[in-house]
């Protein structure tokens, strides 16, 4: 074929619609001098630049209703914005669907802009752009259903009149927006992306440009989602969360996928396979000798695998390759990143974003204000906290209401904090005090209650604890009320400059009291299973410290969805001292607590009105006080322990 038919086959074929992902990247290859990675080489992705801009293309040409929206994240610097401007590309130009991208920030919409000026700049394409202003681009042509040739505006223009009713305008665009309210309300198209969601600020923005997507004619919408997922509070992890509830399709990839073959000087493939031991919380590779020299609880976070002899000789990312580079398709691929580069990455970034930003294994703890909340220390189901409590096996079938049964029946005390709300959720959280351990039982969060619904809720569901509650001091008339007509025990404090960063620290020690805190030394637990508990555990995973304009981490926490956090924390500081304790004084000696011990819940033991805090102080010291002199009863001493009343 000489140059001149060659060209005019390029230019047939540039309209022509592939039909399997093979043909799709070689259009890509051909018109684009694109050669997009292919291949999920770690069996922990579900999907690579290519593998996602076909799925995409090929529900789009499918108008599958099921692909309405799709979150792909991806590692730093892995070609998702790049996949995603390819993917814009084909919709203007063969899928007849304008675009509104979405970009988190301005440097963000400046990137998509440049590939797509690159993309529609190379030859043939170029032919057909209308449009290349700052923010729009767009693509124009003229069909012929009866040849199925599209043809330039120029072209279209030069032809008869009569020979121009013979074809169809078709126009399309890609309109690049930022997130703010203004972008959000740009008009309608059947497709929008949104880049780099995890570093958006104006989430009131994020969420109002959900209603772009709207379909064309029979075309069904379609929202696609791009970012590095990086915390455990962001959207990506929120929308993550809220897939099963939204239909939200996830794809990922790490960095990882996108490397080159190892070679085989590098991994050396001649020489026999040895012994490696792998940690995955540490992404540390140590031999067999080197393994052998730790201690048991070093042992424990390895896991015995095999690897090449390079994995260790030559190598310091075995625990995130695992070998499985140096069997990838050695096909030349410019695109994918040199092994030594992909190695330098996870040398020079902390292993908390090793994992989030590079692998993709798990979001990051950065800036969570409770980093070491863990479900598997701190949730425990009813039976393991009537255990845990009573040191007996629960009964078969033991709920909610045998576990209070236990609680009572060993002496617990009830407790509560209190958050008040309207728009925002009012809440309540109430908590056992048992062997200086707390054990949250309960949760109540509803927003839009007025003060009798918060009455009879609380009647409903605290009154019936009797419990202590430390409710918010900025609603003073509020509490008064409960306190009458719901019989609640609301205690006088103060919050006082600081107490918020106090009292978070006093619930972080209760969660983890030692650098490495087993179930067995927490003292904050909470009930597995139960509707109330999950969402406090939810809020507590989420609860983030707020950014500045620069997404540094600041020292002030983020107030939203806290009310509960705040009801706990409100209950845990005026209990627990900052040591993560439980305080004797806290919870049985502050002013206003000797009716609550005198009234107690039936089964408790019965204290005498004049000697109420000697009996207590025998109780727990185990020593019986000395006959007093006073005869009043307002001294005491025992050994070197006194006390004057």
């Amino acid at each position: 074929m000489d140059p001149a038919q060659k060209e005019a086959a390029l230019r047939a074929a540039l309209f022509v619609k592939p039909e399997s992902k093979e043909d799709l990247a070689r259009w890509i290859r051909l018109y684009l001098g694109i050669d997009l990675p292919a291949v999920a080489v770690d069996p922990n992705s579900n999907s690579s630049p290519m593998d996602l801009v076909w799925e995409l293309y090929d529900a789009c040409r499918r108008n599958d209703p099921n692909y309405q929206q799709v979150m792909a994240y991806a590692a730093r610097d892995s070609y998702k914005t790049f996949s995603s401007a390819i993917f814009e590309v084909l919709c203007i130009m063969h899928l007849e669907r304008s675009v509104a991208h979405m970009a988190a920030i301005e440097p963000q919409a400046k990137k998509c802009q440049q590939y797509l000026k690159k993309h529609l700049n190379r030859p043939f394409i170029r032919d057909f752009v209308t449009s290349k202003n700052e923010r729009t681009v767009e693509i124009a042509r003229f069909y012929n259903e009866e040849t199925g040739s599209s043809i330039t505006v120029r072209d279209y223009e030069g032809l008869l009149a009569s020979d121009q009713i013979n074809y169809r305008e078709i126009r399309n665009y890609v309109n690049i927006v930022i997130c703010t309210i203004q972008g959000a309300n740009s008009e309608h198209t059947p497709i929008m992306v949104v880049d780099e969601v995890d570093v958006v600020e104006n989430h009131d923005a994020y969420e109002e440009a959900k209603m772009i997507p709207a379909p064309i004619g029979d075309m069904m919408p379609m929202t696609l989602y791009t970012s590095t997922r990086k915390y455990s509070w962001g959207l990506v992890q929120k929308e993550i969360d809220n897939a099963a509830n939204t239909g939200l399709l996830i794809r990922h990839w790490n960095l990882i996928d996108v490397t080159r073959p190892c070679l085989p000087e590098r991994h050396l493939p001649e020489k026999p396979k040895i012994t490696i031991y792998r940690s995955d919380l540490l992404l540390r590779s140590i031999s067999e000798p080197d393994y052998l020299l730790l201690d048991d609880s070093e042992k424990s976070k390895y896991i015995k695998d095999t690897g090449y002899a390079g994995c260790l000789q030559n190598c310091r990312m075995f625990a995130a390759c695992r070998g499985l580079l140096a069997t990838r398709d050695t096909t030349p691929n410019l695109l994918l990143k040199p092994v030594q580069h992909t190695q330098a990455q996870f040398i020079k970034v902390t292993l908390d974003k090793a994992k989030s930003q590079l692998l993709c294994l798990k979001p990051s703890l950065e800036g969570l204000i409770y980093p070491n909340f863990s479900r598997d220390i701190h949730m425990l189901s009813i039976a393991e906290m009537i255990e845990m409590v009573s040191g007996e096996p629960a009964k078969p079938g033991a709920d909610k209401a045998a576990l209070i049964a236990v609680l009572r029946d060993r002496g617990a005390r009830f407790v509560a904090g209190m958050d008040h709300g309207y728009s925002h959720n009012f809440a309540v959280v109430v908590g056992a005090l048992f062997d200086n351990k707390m054990y949250v039982i309960d949760v109540v969060a509803q927003a839009q209650l007025e003060l009798g619904q918060k009455v009879s809720l609380c009647q409903q569901r605290v009154t019936p604890f009797n419990p202590d509650t430390w409710a918010d001091t900025a609603y003073p008339a509020d509490n008064k009320t409960l306190k009458r007509e719901a019989q609640l025990r609301i205690r006088d404090w103060k919050k006082g400059p600081g107490s918020v960063k106090d009292g978070i620290s006093i619930v972080r020690l209760a969660l983890m009291p030692t650098m490495s805190a087993s179930r067995n030394e927490a003292r904050l637990f909470f009930i597995k299973g139960d509707e109330g508990c999950e969402l406090l555990a939810a809020r507590m995973g989420q609860y983030h410290w707020t950014t500045d304009a620069a997404g540094r981490v600041t020292d002030e926490p983020d107030d939203e969805n806290d009310d509960e956090l705040d009801a706990l924390r409100y209950m845990v500081m005026n209990v627990m001292d900052k040591k993560g304790i439980v305080t004797f004084t806290n919870v049985n000696l502050t002013p206003g607590l000797q009716d609550s011990i005198l009234a107690p819940q039936p089964g408790e033991k019965q204290y005498d009105s004049q000697n109420w805090m000697k009996q207590i102080i025998a109780e727990r010291t185990g020593i019986s006080p000395e006959p007093e002199e006073n005869p009043a009863g307002s001294s005491g001493r025992s050994g070197r322990f006194s006390w004057n009343l």
